[in-house]
């Protein structure tokens, strides 16, 4: 492996590096990476200081595969140099004060003392007489029990009337800089009581950059720790040219880094580093070789999920045994996570009012290891009512770990397979099996349960054959419906215990043939 300086010199000379380092460690083996250490300037510190803000958030966590884009802006600034606060050293007034308050009390470094105008509106001003200041920065803090009132407000020049800045709210306000011997806040509206605690005033100077007016090469390297041994391997490079200002610039280089495919939340670790050096840029540590960094941490979330598994079993079996089970490790810094997740167990077409199976619900404790399975029983009733197959859903309902994302939307369908022994003989007879023309005969239904379990909600249909008229219901068992409709006969409703039977008669006109 090459040593990072030699990489940037034998591949992008004659450029500066930006080094980022993106290192990937297992978890439990975050030890293993080191990050490179720091190069210092060794001479010409008046050069500008270069900030990469991060295109990633420590924590930021994405799905297993995924190319996340790494815009890396490389933004230049220059040294900040902040005067201290000039309004102790002038005086105040204002265009009225409330009672209990006083102008100098906004000029005083005294956050529990503060003044109000007469009303919501009101100016106050900081002032330095005989000898002007310059300034660009003030700040307007706000008393205790009054944050938030300021509303609309005016920042005023007030030796020629010209508007410094304009807003809504207290706080920091930065403008061109400018010298004058009176500078006023003006309130234009308030909700409550304006009141302010201080009215700062600062001058912040800016450096330049005096030895180097023809700009900064930034180059961004991308180091992936893909075998995970604790040194990052090149994965791509870029560059942008800063101008030849000695304004602050900035520029972006963008990546797209392909994490690899792992099957258990994994940690990557790396660490952003800036090179410049305009005399020999390739040299990393050499003159101004390495600015800012910034370590930081991706998570690669591998989306844990609780499964759990349908079953058909026959309702006079017994107990019927739901397997649910763990996809993934679920991890921390320690090793494996023990959770808890929460089940129940609703009806379907079997219920518990119906007395089809008893209520259940309750919790599984997993050990967080992979494959790891966790059972629960359901409990059918036993009966020997004919009903058909019937079902119940068994759904999670929360867990205890609100920390690794797991999934447990999971549900399964668990099937009452009807296994009573249920055997039914129809029969139908009629009362003269020589009728004449024009007679009228009566025919019997009957419905037999000749097996063991009882048979519910029976329905039977029936027609009559040409030659018969006046097609009528004579009879049924209360609880049926037996309904005639020209020679077709339907009869619904029928409960017959085993061994038992129900009869239903009609009658009829015998016609010419």
């Amino acid at each position: 492996m090459f040593p990072i300086e030699k990489i940037c010199r034998s591949i992008l000379w004659p450029s500066v590096c930006l080094v980022l380092i993106l290192g990937i460690t297992p978890v439990l083996n975050a030890e293993r990476y080191t990050p490179p250490a720091l190069c210092t300037a060794t001479s010409d510190t008046s050069y500008e200081s270069l900030v990469i803000p991060l295109p990633i958030e420590d924590g930021d966590e994405f799905a297993s595969g995924v190319t996340p884009n790494l815009d890396v802006s490389v933004v230049t600034t220059a040294p900040v140099t902040t005067s201290p606060n000039l309004s102790l050293s002038g005086e105040a007034d204002g265009s009225s004060k409330a009672i209990g308050t006083s102008f100098k009390n906004v000029v005083d470094a005294d956050l529990g003392t503060y003044w109000s105008p007469i009303g919501s509106t009101g100016r106050i001003s900081v002032k330095w007489i005989p000898v002007a200041e310059t300034i660009n920065t003030v700040i307007i803090t706000e008393a205790a029990g009054f944050v938030g009132n300021i509303g609309a407000w005016r920042l005023v020049n007030h030796d020629n009337g010209d508007l410094l800045a304009a807003g809504v709210g207290a706080g920091q306000i930065n403008f061109n800089a400018v010298t004058l011997n009176k500078v006023n806040f003006i309130i234009d509206s308030s909700s409550g009581t304006p009141a302010v605690a201080e009215y700062e005033t600062f001058y912040e100077t800016v450096a330049g950059r005096v030895d180097n007016p023809s700009g900064d090469l930034e180059n961004v390297l991308v180091f992936l720790d893909t075998d995970r041994d604790g040194t990052g391997e090149l994965l791509g490079a870029g560059f942008c040219n800063n101008d030849a200002t000695q304004d602050p610039t900035g520029c972006t280089a963008n990546f797209d880094a392909s994490l690899p495919t792992v099957t258990e939340d994994t940690s990557f670790r790396g660490r952003f580093m800036l090179s410049y050096n305009d005399s020999d840029p390739g040299d990393s540590c050499g003159d101004n070789g390495y600015g800012d960094s910034s370590d930081f941490t991706i998570v690669m979330d591998v989306q844990e999920l609780i499964t759990v598994t349908d079953v058909s079993a026959n309702e006079d079996d017994g107990l019927i045994t739901v397997t649910a089970t763990l996809s993934h490790n679920v991890r921390d810094g320690s090793g494996l996570v023990p959770f808890d997740v929460d089940y129940t167990v609703s009806d379907g077409t079997a219920t518990v009012a119906d007395n089809d199976y008893l209520p259940i619900s309750g919790t599984l404790n997993f050990t967080g290891a992979q494959g790891d399975t966790e059972t629960f029983t359901i409990e059918p009733v036993v009966d020997t009512t004919f009903e058909g197959d019937e079902y119940v859903t068994v759904s999670f309902t929360g867990t205890n770990n609100s920390s690794h994302g797991i999934d447990i939307s999971d549900t399964a369908q668990i099937t009452f397979l009807e296994d009573d022994d249920i055997e039914l003989i129809m029969t139908k007879s009629v009362d003269d099996f020589n009728p004449n023309i024009g007679q009228t005969i009566v025919f019997t239904l009957r419905v037999e349960n000749s097996g063991s379990g009882d048979a519910t909600n029976v329905s039977v249909e029936d027609i009559l054959p040409l030659g018969f008229g006046s097609v009528a219901a004579v009879s049924s068992p209360v609880g049926t419906s037996f309904i005639v409709s020209g020679n077709s006969v339907n009869w619904t409703g029928l409960n017959i215990p085993a061994g038992g039977f129900l009869e239903a008669t009609l009658s009829a006109i015998v016609q010419s043939p």
